[in-house]
């Protein structure tokens, strides 16, 4: 009965991860983590000055993603924030379907910046989507 109901549990488990994945709420640093989204990160972020190098790294707080659509597409957008200077600091990337492509906007002291070039969709995706 036990072993039944480890199972049971296990199942209930995976199904609310696979759930969670479809509909946002995962964590910038899971979302990079041995999938597609780590070479686009890397490549927006390609020639950007070393004081941003705390978003390549993955240096700070980040928030559950959101999924969004983006010209009939669904895209998952995640956040992050500079440790200690969130308020002025913060990171959003928004990733395409297959995690192929990024593009990012920070909001920082000098107003906001985007990388990766993106459309004028993406831009209002960025903008629109606050970090909870």
């Amino acid at each position: 009965m036990a072993k039944h109901l480890w199972l049971a549990a296990a199942l209930v488990c995976a199904c609310a991860s696979l759930a969670r994945a479809e509909d946002g709420g995962r964590y910038l640093p899971d979302i990079v983590a041995g999938g597609p989204q780590a070479g686009a990160l890397k490549t927006m972020m390609a020639g950007s000055p070393p004081s941003l190098a705390w978003i390549a790294k993955l240096e700070g707080p980040s928030g559950p993603s959101r999924m969004v659509e983006v010209s009939g597409q669904r895209r998952e957008v995640a956040f992050i924030c500079k440790l200690n200077r969130c308020t002025d600091n913060q990171f959003r990337v928004l990733f395409s379907a297959d995690g192929s492509f990024a593009v990012g906007l920070l909001i920082g002291p000098g107003g906001p910046q985007f990388f990766g070039s993106p459309t004028m969709a993406e831009r209002n995706a960025l903008i629109a989507t606050n970090q909870p």
